[in-house]
């Protein structure tokens, strides 16, 4: 989901959905987001840029933390990302 010039990811997502994903879905700003959940969590994020510009991205781990490559910059509970059209980052949970 996005609005505002954030990207969300599983924002609406219930505790009953266990497992899930999607894969290269288009979000305001130009950018195709994959996902996946396990185990009642966001587990791994992929997130392509097809122009220039900044993704600010609601954290999707939270108090779990993530690791990222390329780090972002922390603004609060946003992640920010400068990126260029074919820039690709990653994340996944912290110590899984």
């Amino acid at each position: 989901q996005s609005w505002g010039g954030v990207v969300r990811v599983f924002p609406a997502v219930g505790e009953r959905w266990r497992e899930a994903s999607f894969d290269r879905l288009r979000a305001q700003g130009g950018f195709e987001v994959s996902a996946r959940r396990a185990g009642g969590r966001t587990a791994e994020v992929r997130i392509v840029a097809t122009v220039d510009g900044s993704l600010k991205l609601l954290d999707p781990f939270g108090a779990s933390g993530g690791r990222w490559q390329p780090e972002p910059v922390r603004e609060g509970e946003f992640l920010v990302f400068p990126m260029r059209a074919g820039d690709s980052l990653e994340g996944s949970v912290a110590g899984g």
